[in-house]
């Protein structure tokens, strides 16, 4: 669930069924206040794999613009 406002990313939930390899929050809040666009969510997005097992920024990218 994300809350965006001006183009910014106000607030971000991310929650499911997933292991978790570090603690995801730390990901959220690195994403808080992102503009909401492919170029600037990219380079962010680069170390989901470190946060989420088997996850690419790809993937991410995906599910954030379908």
């Amino acid at each position: 669930v994300a809350d965006i406002r001006h183009g910014l990313i106000r607030d971000l939930r991310l929650y499911g069924d997933f292991f978790a390899e570090k603690d995801i929050g730390e990901l959220v809040d690195n994403l808080i206040g992102t503009p909401f666009t492919k170029a600037d969510l990219v380079p962010k997005l680069a170390v989901v794999d470190q946060y989420l097992h088997h996850v690419t920024c790809d993937d991410m990218i995906q599910l954030f613009f379908s």
